[in-house]
């Protein structure tokens, strides 16, 4: 239902089609999968695990779109996955004239 809500949002405030999305702390990256497949957009899924990162590309190819996703092992609040994590921030704060 999350998805569903992140989607009709991007349509609602965006112009164009969602190209990418990112889930940070995706556990089994359920969002990540159903926006993948809905939008078919590309879509990066980020966890600390790498026991739950499996799963989720697991869950992905079950559903079809592993093709579509990228998975990253990072602690989002530190090193390299707090660098993506800013990257994304300064990404959005860039474009958000493109998505009002």
């Amino acid at each position: 239902m999350q998805a569903v809500h992140l989607l009709a949002m991007h349509q609602k405030h965006c112009k164009g089609a969602m190209e990418h999305f990112l889930e940070v702390a995706c556990g089994p990256a359920r969002h990540a999968a159903l926006i993948a497949r809905a939008a078919g957009a590309g879509a990066t899924a980020v966890d600390v695990s790498p026991a739950m990162l499996e799963y989720a590309r697991g869950q992905a190819e079950a559903a079809g779109v592993a093709g579509s996703m990228h998975f990253v092992q990072a602690d989002m609040t530190q090193g390299e996955g707090a660098l993506l994590l800013d990257t994304f921030q300064a990404l959005c704060t860039r474009h958000i004239g493109a998505c009002s």
